[in-house]
C-alpha cells in the first residue's frame, strides 16, 4: 500500500487532519525523492521556459506578415496553452509536482508575452513600469493555485526589476515605490508554508537568498534624494536581517541556506567600513546639510524606521543571551548619525570605534560559545578595519605596520589558546 493511500485512511479515520496528511506527504516526498526525480523537476521547468520562449520567437519572426486577427490569436495562444497545462496539472493531484512547476513557469512567461503582444496589436499606451506591475499582479495567484515555488522565485525577480525600474525612472511624476513592498508581502504566506512543510528543500534555499538580495537592492530605490539618510536605513535593514537570521523560525536551517544571517552581518561590515573613511562624511554630511524638513519628507528614512521597529519587536520576543552585536548595531549608529549632523568631524571616528567594538564583541561571543569560526570572524572584522586604515593617509606607515602585526598576532594567539583549551577539556 502506498503512503498516499495510508494517509487517506488515517484522515478518513480521523486519526490525523488534512493538513497533517499534506505535511507528512510533502516531507516524505522530499526525504525519499531520489536525485533523478529532483533533476526531473529542474529539467521540466527549464524545458517549459525554453519551449515558451521558442514559441514567442517563432511568432515574432513572422509577426509583421500576419493579419490583425491572426495576431490576436497568436497573442493569446501561449496563455491558452499555459492554462491547459495548469488545468491538467491540477487534475493530476498533489503528487505530480514536476508538472505543476513546469506549468507554472510556462504560464508565468505566457502572461507576460500575451500582455505585450495584445498591447502591441491594439497600440495600448503604457510604460515598462505599468507593464511589469500588471504582469506581476496577474501572476501572483499562480503561486498559490499551483503551490509553485518556481513561480514565487520568478515573481521575486520580477518585482525586483520593477522596483529598480520605477526607482530610477525619473519620468514618473509619482513613482509607486511602495508597490514593491506590498507585492513582496504577497509571497510571505507561500514562504512560511514552504518553510513549515519542506525546510530542507532547494526551493527554500533559493527563496532565502533571493528575498534577502531583493530587499538589499530595492531599499536603495525607495528614495534617492537624500543620500545621507540612505546609510541610516541600510544599517537598520542589515540589523533586521541579522535579527531574522537568529529567530527560531530561520536559525534551524542549514548555515548555507540562512542568507539572513550571512548577508546581515556582512552588509553591516561592508557599509561601516565605507563609513569609516572621511570621504563619505565629506560628500554626504558635510557638503549637504541634513535638516528636519528633509528627514520627515524622506521615504527612505521611514523605511529604515520600520525595519528598526520590527527589529526591536523581534529582539524583545527572543532571549537576549542568544543575540549578537550585529542585531543591535542600528542603535549606536542612530546616535552617531544624529551627533555627526552637529559635529560632522567626529562621525568617522565613532564609526571606527564601533567597528572595533564589533570585532571585540564578536571575539568574546565566539570564546564564550567555544566557536572558532565566530572568533575568527571577529578577528576578520578587526583585520578589515586595519586594512581600511592602511589606505588612510593621515596614519603613518609605522603605525599601520604595528596595526597589522597586532592583528596577525591576535589571529595566532586566539586560535592557539582556544585549541589548547579544547585539548585540555578533552
Amino acid at each position: 500500500m502506498s503512503i498516499q493511500n495510508e494517509l487517506r485512511e488515517l484522515v478518513n479515520a480521523s486519526v490525523i487532519t488534512e493538513d497533517d496528511a499534506l505535511r507528512i506527504s510533502t516531507w516524505y516526498q522530499s526525504a525519499k525523492t531520489p536525485p533523478h526525480k529532483r533533476l526531473l523537476i529542474i529539467f521540466g521547468v527549464l524545458g517549459a521556459i525554453l519551449v515558451g520562449l521558442g514559441i514567442i520567437l517563432v511568432i515574432a519572426h513572422n509577426w509583421d506578415q500576419f493579419p490583425k486577427n491572426l495576431k490576436v490569436v497568436f497573442a493569446f495562444l501561449p496563455l491558452v496553452i499555459g492554462q491547459v497545462l495548469t488545468a491538467y496539472s491540477l487534475l493530476g493531484g498533489n503528487s505530480n509536482q514536476t508538472l505543476k512547476e513546469s506549468s507554472a513557469a510556462f504560464l508565468f512567461f505566457a502572461v507576460g508575452a500575451s500582455i505585450s503582444l495584445v498591447s502591441q496589436v491594439y497600440n495600448i499606451p503604457g510604460n515598462t513600469g505599468d507593464y511589469l506591475l500588471a504582469w506581476m499582479l496577474l501572476c501572483l495567484p499562480v503561486i498559490y493555485v499551483l503551490n509553485s515555488s518556481i513561480a514565487s522565485l520568478l515573481f521575486i525577480a520580477g518585482i525586483t526589476f520593477y522596483a529598480i525600474h520605477t526607482g530610477n525612472d525619473h519620468s514618473f511624476a509619482n513613482p509607486p515605490d511602495w508597490y514593491y513592498w506590498i507585492m513582496l508581502a504577497g509571497i510571505i504566506p507561500h514562504y512560511y508554508r514552504l518553510h513549515n512543510l519542506n525546510p530542507k528543500s532547494n526551493f527554500l534555499f533559493f527563496h532565502n537568498w533571493m528575498i534577502v538580495l531583493s530587499l538589499i537592492i530595492c531599499l536603495g530605490t525607495v528614495d534617492t534624494n537624500i543620500n545621507a539618510l540612505t546609510s541610516l536605513s541600510y544599517i537598520c535593514l542589515f540589523s533586521f536581517l541579522s535579527v531574522m537570521g537568529n529567530t527560531p523560525f530561520i536559525r534551524q536551517q542549514k548555515a548555507a541556506s540562512n542568507a539572513w544571517k550571512i548577508l546581515g552581518p556582512a552588509g553591516s561590515i561592508v557599509l561601516l567600513s565605507l563609513l569609516s573613511f572621511n570621504d563619505y562624511w565629506k560628500w554626504f554630511i558635510w557638503r549637504h546639510a541634513v535638516n528636519f524638513s528633509d528627514v520627515i519628507t524622506s521615504q527612505v528614512f521611514y523605511a529604515g524606521v520600520i525595519f528598526a521597529l520590527i527589529s526591536l519587536y523581534l529582539l524583545g520576543r527572543q532571549n537576549f543571551k542568544n543575540s549578537n552585536a550585529f542585531e543591535w548595531i542600528f542603535i549606536p549608529y542612530y546616535f552617531i548619525f544624529i551627533f555627526s549632523i552637529s559635529f560632522p568631524v567626529v562621525g568617522p571616528v565613532f564609526v571606527n570605534i564601533l567597528l572595533l567594538a564589533l570585532g571585540i564583541l564578536t571575539i568574546y561571543n565566539g570564546a564564550r560559545k567555544d566557536h572558532l569560526g565566530i572568533v575568527n570572524f571577529g578577528l576578520l572584522i578587526i583585520a578589515i578595519l586595519a586594512a581600511c586604515r592602511f589606505f588612510d593617509s593621515n596614519i603613518s606607515f609605522v603605525l599601520r605596520g604595528i596595526m597589522f602585526i597586532a592583528v596577525g598576532a591576535g589571529f595566532f594567539a586566539c586560535n592557539y589558546f582556544m585549541l589548547k583549551k579544547r585539548r585540555t577539556n578533552e
